[in-house]
């Protein structure tokens, strides 16, 4: 009987051994498999020249590498390794599968160019259009699954080089260890060099990622290459990231940063600086759409709103939906949440009272016809206090405002009611009033700063046409403009615009008569001419009272671009023959408003002729007039 059972035993024995030699040898084939596969698939798909120096297999599952070294094609080096260590997940290996368990790399260097970049992006593109492209969900778990549970690098420098630009990464140690991210990294480029402590929490089977950077550095120094290649000057002492897949069809991204600053041109004139600043965004996918769910937020400088955007990718009728839900809040807590420098006329603003916000909008990309945008900012008991920078009750009173224009002397305007060179309103010929307003903004005596009509006309066309073709400033807006603001583009110089418009209509401080007479008497008619007065004398040598109803289509035609007077004109004086239906349309207008008689249309047309300084002006005009691009009255189908 005990050798029965000793002869089973043996069996048994000898069956796990075979078994277990069974598995080493097909490990090794397939673990050389492996290794085979992976270098066939560098060479084959990125056109890279790999070379190992030695490698040897540890155990089961790991393996070594030396002198690793992977070129591109031109023969400039990619990658180099002194020393490589990894170990593989045993099971996934024996289904064909490589999944790293550890990763230890010494002694590494990443080279990368613009030209090695954009050539194998133009390749992903090309095999994504045959190719079916994974979703966002399912490339993020990917990912997950890729990162080993351990791994560790050390004297790592990343190289990247953009024309005559560069950027270096230097990592002494960054290691991931029971789930722990930690390691501090330095940036540098020609002129600039940042460090940051990196820590965070790598958790892959819950799919959920975490990260804090933190500054080590005692100044306040831009992150380096950005702000040499884009223009853009970034800064911040602490960010942190989060990433969490919540199922199979969503994902929560969490992004904020403290003393974060911002300088670019376009964004504003000094570097935007916000306390604290950030996003929690509740992302869920869809077929042939994406959506920011309305639980998510932004907040800054204490401020926090939410904010809802769902992107609609179906081939026949794209469309982009947006809104910020209804909010209530102290009108306060929002003036002093404003970034420095981006608001620096509404600083230090003092206000009581509430504030209630809603916007809706929605681009339907192949019927713009049809673009909604709709939004309210609704006060409750709000009154100003103390203004800022932009003391708006100026209005109310004389002052003087300078225009700077390049390589020539500022040019002071003066609003004062006592002085010749001031026109009364009473004192301007009813048709350029009418033909101004009919142009400019039919609206202005009705509306409290802003026309949306407008505004949604003007981002159609403008998305249309894919650049800036119209505007949709109303005649409160170019007052301000000209009157507390510079000529400066930036982005933010917009939002103050709208800022103080807004806050000019509701404090109900000055009357709709007084802007208006500010604003004849203040823009800009042309080269070097400010206010009515300068432009009837300048183009007709008359007074503003005396302008006939020819005359003063003219002057309204031109208020978008008064330096570009002399190309309406052909080279006998007369105005070119593409003008003719601006002066009709705007004719009908203001006859249907009864604004003018019959009488007054009666052998109208557009042959103006210049009997002022102006003409003189004519003899270089040889170029085609740009369409005015800056009124909010006309269709994006008349031709001017």
């Amino acid at each position: 009987m005990a050798f029965k059972m000793n002869k089973k035993f043996v069996i048994k024995l000898a069956g796990i051994i075979l078994l277990l030699f069974f598995l080493i040898m097909v490990h090794r084939m397939v673990f050389a498999w492996a290794v085979k596969k992976t270098l066939e698939h560098v060479e084959h798909k990125w056109g890279l020249n790999v070379s190992i120096g030695q490698w040897e297999r540890n155990g089961l599952t790991s393996a070594t590498f030396s002198q690793v070294l992977l070129k591109q094609p031109n023969g400039d080096t990619l990658f180099w390794s002194d020393y490589i260590h990894f170990r593989i997940r045993f099971f996934p290996l024996l289904l064909g599968k490589v999944k790293l368990a550890k990763l230890v790399i010494d002694s590494s260097f990443v080279n990368l160019n613009s030209s090695f970049i954009k050539r194998d992006t133009a390749k992903i593109i090309a095999s994504s259009k045959i190719q079916k492209k994974p979703s966002v969900i399912s490339s993020i778990r990917g990912l997950f699954k890729t990162i080993p549970s351990t791994c560790k690098i050390n004297s790592f420098v990343f190289r990247y080089t953009d024309s005559d630009q560069w950027l270096v990464v230097e990592a002494d140690s960054v290691e991931l260890e029971r789930k722990n991210l930690k390691g501090i990294i330095r940036l540098s480029d020609a002129n600039t060099q940042r460090s940051f402590y990196v820590s965070g929490k790598v958790l892959q089977r819950q799919n959920h990622f975490s990260v804090t950077v933190s500054s080590l550095d005692t100044e306040d120094k831009a992150i380096p290459f950005i702000e040499k290649k884009w223009d853009l000057a970034l800064s911040f002492n602490n960010a942190q990231f989060e990433l969490k897949l919540l199922n199979a069809a969503s994902l929560i991204v969490n992004a904020s940063a403290q003393k974060l600053a911002i300088s670019h041109p376009r964004l504003a004139e000094q570097s935007v600086k916000f306390d604290t600043s950030g996003v929690s965004l509740f992302i869920s996918f869809g077929k042939n759409f994406w959506q920011i769910d309305s639980l998510s937020q932004v907040n800054f400088n204490g401020f926090t709103f939410p904010a809802y955007v769902r992107y609609e990718y179906d081939t026949i009728s794209p469309a982009l939906t947006f809104a910020i839900p209804k909010i209530e809040f102290p009108a306060q807590q929002f003036f002093d949440a404003l970034p420095e420098g981006a608001f620096k006329r509404v600083w230090g603003v003092k206000v009581s009272g509430n504030l209630a916000f809603t916007l809706r909008g929605r681009i339907p990309f192949r019927e713009l016809d049809s673009l909604y945008l709709y939004s309210r900012l609704q006060p409750s008991d709000f009154y100003i206090k103390h203004f800022g920078m932009a003391n708006l009750r100026m209005l109310n009173d004389t002052f003087t405002i300078y225009r700077h224009e390049p390589g020539m002397e500022p040019v002071a305007i003066r609003v004062d009611t006592t002085a010749k060179s001031y026109t009364h309103l009473k004192d301007i010929s009813k048709y350029l009033v009418y033909a101004v307003l009919t142009s400019e903004d039919g609206s202005f005596f009705y509306h409290a700063g802003f026309n949306e009509e407008a505004f949604a006309k003007s981002l159609a066309e403008n998305i249309r046409k894919k650049r800036f073709a119209r505007g949709a400033s109303t005649i409160t807006m170019q007052l301000v403009r000209n009157v507390f603001l510079s000529k400066n583009k930036a982005l933010s110089r917009k939002f103050e615009e709208i800022l103080l418009t807004w806050m000019l209509e509701n404090s109900h401080i000055v009357t709709k008569e007084r802007m208006l007479e500010v604003y004849f008497n203040i823009i800009e008619w042309g080269p070097g001419i400010y206010g009515v007065q300068q432009a009837a004398k300048f183009y007709f040598n008359k007074k503003p009272s005396q302008l006939t109803l020819q005359e003063s289509l003219f002057l309204a035609s031109i208020i978008p671009s008064p330096k570009y007077f002399r190309y309406t004109f052909i080279s006998n004086g007369a105005m070119k023959d593409n003008f003719l239906a601006y002066f009709q349309r705007v004719a009908q207008i203001m006859l249907a408003r009864n604004q003018i008689s019959p009488a007054d249309t009666v052998g109208l047309n557009h042959k103006v002729m210049l009997t002022g300084v102006a003409r003189d002006y004519l003899s270089s005009a040889t170029d085609s007039l740009v369409n005015p691009s800056d009124t909010i009255f006309f269709e994006p189908s008349e031709d001017f």
